[in-house]
């Protein structure tokens, strides 16, 4: 099972380039600071790569799809509010899925993963947002109510292959609405009271 929150023999079928694997940093001076080496890493590591139509290209893009290829799992770190880590991401997932990449975590939890991927199914992330709207929005969904990640969202459940597992795994804590018998304490918040109908219905 592979995750991407994420071979070669692929690669003809897909159309997908990989890239050499990646050469090991040159080693440091005998007698160097730690503080002094981070600068040479960075400069030895990076690569460029460019969103284009949706899709990754250029040395970079290969590379990381190099990458991809030997992991079992891929984590992508991330700033909030930005849609272009969304937007990377999701070209990221396209070339992942390709190579076996089914299963997606995300920062949500649980109970928002469930709901999110059955209204994605059933539509597309115009009936998640349509889903969420009167239920509090970015309030009971954050993060997976703004465009981006829901196209995000949308884009790994339309692709996946999982069938036996949920595509979409929500791993972190409840934000404002968790499920009854979940956080006793904050559900008697008054928070907690007026969101307990979208609690339900969830």
């Amino acid at each position: 099972m592979k995750f991407a929150a994420s071979l070669a023999a692929l690669a003809l079928a897909t159309g997908i380039a990989f890239a050499e694997p990646p050469t090991p940093p040159p080693p440091a001076p005998q007698g160097a600071e730690p503080q002094t080496l981070l600068p040479a890493l960075i400069e030895h590591s990076r690569s460029t790569a460019r969103l284009e139509n949706g899709r990754l290209t250029g040395a970079g893009a290969d590379l990381l799809r190099t990458l991809g290829a030997e992991s079992q799992f891929v984590a992508i770190g991330e700033e909030h509010g930005n849609a272009g880590v969304a937007q990377f991401a999701e070209a990221y997932w396209r070339d992942l899925n390709a190579i076996g990449f089914n299963y997606a975590a995300i920062e949500v939890d649980p109970w928002v993963a469930e709901a999110m991927e059955r209204e994605l199914r059933a539509g597309d992330s115009a009936a998640w947002a349509g889903f969420i709207e009167p239920r509090g929005g970015a309030v009971v969904a954050p993060f997976f109510s703004w465009d981006a990640e829901a196209q995000l969202a949308d884009t790994i459940v339309d692709t996946s292959r999982a069938r036996r597992a949920p595509a979409l795994w929500g791993w972190i804590k409840s934000f404002w609405a968790p499920r009854p018998g979940f956080c006793r304490r904050s559900q008697t918040t008054h928070a907690m009271r007026k969101l307990a109908p979208w609690r339900r219905s969830l």
